[in-house]
Parts: C-alpha cells; sequence; structure tokens
C-alpha cells in the first residue's frame, strides 16, 4: 500500500508538473507560432509555392513598452518571411526588419499579435529584427519567432476595379497580400504602381491607390484588366 501511495503521488506530481508547462508563457508563445507555422505552410501550398524553415523557433521575453534587437538567420539574397506571436497576456506585438546599420526593410506594426514581414530579394546580407512589445498585460511576455526562405517567385495577377478619378481602386485582399509590388495596367496601355491604404481579413475588398497615375477627369466605374504583381507573399 505505501508503495502503491507513493506511485500515485510521484505520478499526480508530474501531471502538476506538466500542467504547470502547458500554463507557461513560452509555451503558449511555442503554441501560437506553431499554428501561425501551419497556416504559412498551407497559404504557400495552395498556391503551388515553395517554402522552408530557416534555423529554430526562437523565443523571448519582454515587459511592456520594451524592445529588443536579433540577427537574423535569414538573408536577402532570398525572398524571405519572418513571423512572429506571443502569449496570452500580450495583445500586441510589433516586427521592424532592418539592416545593421539601421536601414528599414519592412515592418508589421498592425495592432494585432501575429505580425509578419516579407524581405524581398536582392537585399543586404545581414539583417537584424527588432521586437517591441506594446501591449502586456503581464509583468513580462513571451514571443517566438520563425524565418522562412521561399524558391524563386515570378508573381502573379488578379483584377481590381477603379473607384474614383483620383486613383482609388478596389480588390480582393489575396491578390495584394503582402506583395512588394503592385503594377496596374489600364485597358487604354496605362501603367502604374499602387500602394496599400487599408487592409482587411473580413469580405471587404482591398483599397489601393495609384501612386504614378494621373487621371483624366473621367468618373465612371471601369474594370481593370489583369493587374500583374511581383514577388507577392502567397
Amino acid at each position: 500500500m505505501i508503495r502503491r501511495c507513493a506511485s500515485l503521488a510521484i505520478a499526480m506530481g508530474l501531471l502538476a508538473g506538466c500542467d504547470a508547462y502547458v500554463g507557461s508563457s513560452e509555451h503558449q508563445a511555442r503554441l501560437q507560432i506553431a499554428d501561425y507555422q501551419g497556416w504559412i505552410r498551407a497559404k504557400t501550398e495552395s498556391r503551388d509555392e515553395n517554402i522552408r524553415q530557416i534555423g529554430n523557433v526562437r523565443v523571448g521575453s519582454l515587459k511592456h513598452g520594451e524592445e529588443i534587437s536579433i540577427p537574423l538567420d535569414v538573408t536577402g539574397a532570398h525572398r524571405a518571411l519572418v513571423i512572429a506571436a506571443c502569449d496570452r497576456q500580450c495583445s500586441d506585438l510589433d516586427l521592424r526588419v532592418v539592416t545593421e546599420d539601421g536601414r528599414l526593410i519592412g515592418l508589421d506594426e498592425d495592432e494585432d499579435d501575429y505580425p509578419r514581414v516579407l524581405i524581398d530579394s536582392d537585399k543586404p546580407n545581414k539583417l537584424m529584427l527588432r521586437v517591441r512589445m506594446p501591449s502586456c498585460s503581464g509583468s513580462s511576455c513571451s514571443f517566438a519567432f520563425a524565418q522562412f526562405e521561399y524558391d524563386d517567385y515570378l508573381g502573379g495577377t488578379g483584377t481590381c476595379f477603379a473607384v474614383s478619378p483620383n486613383g482609388l481602386l478596389l480588390t480582393s485582399l489575396h491578390v495584394v497580400e503582402d506583395a512588394s509590388k503592385i503594377t496596374v495596367a489600364f485597358p487604354d496601355g496605362r501603367q502604374g504602381e499602387a500602394t496599400i491604404l487599408r487592409r482587411s481579413h473580413d469580405p471587404d475588398p482591398e483599397r489601393t491607390t495609384m501612386s504614378k497615375w494621373n487621371p483624366d477627369a473621367e468618373t465612371r466605374l471601369f474594370q481593370c484588366p489583369s493587374v500583374p504583381h511581383t514577388k507577392s507573399n502567397f
């Protein structure tokens, strides 16, 4: 009887230890990033792209308002992606990818806890990741990030609608999501680069605006032809 009680006590102690580990801040961040990695892989496979993880998942901890700089394993030689997630006490996490001398390469400072930054090819080889914790309700919050590289990708096409003479365009989010460059072509041969003004993951369409197109006074709604864009993330 004594041996059985001792065994039961040991088993209960091990289970309590597992519960404590599952509830830990670091483990929560690891679970979040694992889900995020699966979503990224599923999206790339659905678009017939190849992606590979570079290095291991890396974990850190920051207090509310703190920031840290971390050397990245990915380089600017290939198109790359950095994703991050944080624990349940964190509601906002920001990322910036910069060169060693501080030049900005890409950022995601939207108010969410699952940021990602696309790194275009032909960038400097040594890059740094700046992680900032704008919102942490605990004494500190854990974060985790993963790095990916893509095989060479020539880009894709989509359609959009011009809705105003000042260059406002509407398109679906998946057409331009995380694209590093968006080029719009019109039926009369005009072309121009577009920049994203607002994005939404709900059914609302994406809004973009032309940055190199000077439209005339025509105000009617018309549909654009194929809209080539290069080096889209997905």
